[in-house]
This record gives structure tokens, sequence and C-alpha cells, in this order.
């Protein structure tokens, strides 16, 4: 009878797991290949970005597609993944890299000297002896602005028209 009951019950899903392997472990300067596995019976979707990332950052085709389920990296730092499975469940997961030396440049010789002529050298100038007190100036700085006397042109307008209007009207009366 118990395991009736236990038959009758959906089978629990399992949560989809990624491994994450990098190859080589050791010190290179050669990229690395970080190999991809997972649980997943069937994977729709595989891609990876650089930086520590969450499921919504692959959001609008966002991140490098993963093909044979591997890719190479040539900068140390964190890279994410992110499988989307079958049964629509994504998942992320991301690895540290931090094996890749810089490659050493070769020591550069020194080329044998070509003759060529020596540029002149610039006479040193003199620099000019500063004052020990300010120059006092009779002149005002430069600042002055033409809305006052845009103003004063249109006060002006104004009130000539306000006098040539009185004008008129006074004469419109003494006519009627």
């Amino acid at each position: 009878l118990a395991t009736d009951i236990l038959l009758s019950f959906p089978p629990v899903e399992t949560i989809t797991e990624i491994e994450l392997i990098a190859t080589p472990s050791e010190e290179t300067t050669d990229p690395v290949t970080i190999e991809v596995t997972t649980n997943a019976e069937e994977v729709l979707e595989m891609k990876w970005l650089p930086g520590e990332k969450e499921i919504v950052d692959f959001a609008n085709d966002a991140g490098t597609i993963i093909n044979e389920n591997k890719f190479e990296v040539t900068e140390n730092g964190i890279y994410t993944v992110y499988v989307l499975d079958n049964k629509e469940v994504a998942t992320v997961k991301s690895i540290k890299i931090e094996n890749i030396k810089e490659k050493e440049k070769p020591p550069v010789e020194n080329p044998a000297p070509t003759p060529t002529t020596p540029e002149p050298k610039p006479e040193p100038t003199k620099p000019e002896p500063k004052p020990s007190t300010p120059v006092k100036s009779n002149l005002l700085p430069n600042t002055a602005s033409p809305v006052y006397n845009y103003l004063a042109i249109g006060s002006s307008l104004v009130l000539a028209g306000f006098f040539v209007m009185t004008v008129q009207n006074r004469r419109r009366k003494e006519e009627v």
C-alpha cells in the first residue's frame, strides 16, 4: 500500500546543474578552454558572457553561443555560462580564471645607429619678470551686455506709441 502512494506522485523534477572545467589548470600563456557539462536532458541554448552575470543578463540574445560544449578565453577573470533546457528552465554558473600569464615579449635588440643630422636645439627663452605688485588699471572689465540698451530703446518706443495714441484720440474728440 505504501509503494502505491509513492508511485502515484509525479516524479520530482531535477534542477539543471552546470559543471565548468578549465583546462589547463596550471599557469599558461595560451588560451584556457572551459568545458561545460550539464545534467539537462536536452539543451535548447548555451551561452557565455564575461563577468559574474545573472539569468536576466542573457535576455535579448546577449551572450556568445557555446558550440560543442566548450569555449576559449584569453584573459583572466570571471566568466558566466547560461543553459536553457527543454523544460524552459534557465540556469547560470560562473567560473574564475586566474592562470593566464601575459606572454613575455622578446627583448628588442638595439639596431645599429643610423647617421642622422642632429636637430638644432631651441634657444632657451628668458622668462618675463613678474611684477611684484599688481598693475592697477583704470579700465573696467568687458562685462557689458546690450540688454539695458535694448530695454531703453523699447521703453522709448512704447512711450512714443502712447504719446501718438493720446494725440490721435484728442484730435478725434475735437473733430466730433
